[in-house]
């Protein structure tokens, strides 16, 4: 539906011989960019202001992958933060 159909047939071979870590480099930045806000804070928070009046429903947590629990938690509160406007 994207126009990724290529990329996604190329990441499903690709995991099927490689560990995750490994087949990261195969998504493209226009992919990434689709579906997962980008950016510091300050672009992140832009992006998701625009998306509120639109979308009707959303998942807003951030990226965790490659993370340990207390950086994970960290980013989990900067992002409660940002969200609440409290920082």
């Amino acid at each position: 539906a994207h126009g990724f159909g290529e990329v996604v047939d190329r990441l499903i071979e690709a995991r099927r011989s490689a560990p995750v870590a490994s087949c990261v480099d195969l998504v493209p930045e226009a992919m990434a960019r689709t579906f997962v806000l980008c950016g510091d804070r300050d672009d992140v928070s832009t992006q998701l202001e625009r998306l509120w009046g639109r979308a009707d429903s959303m998942v807003v947590r951030p990226p965790s992958w490659g993370l340990d629990p207390a950086q994970y938690a960290a980013r989990v509160a900067e992002l409660e933060d940002m969200l609440l406007g409290t920082a």
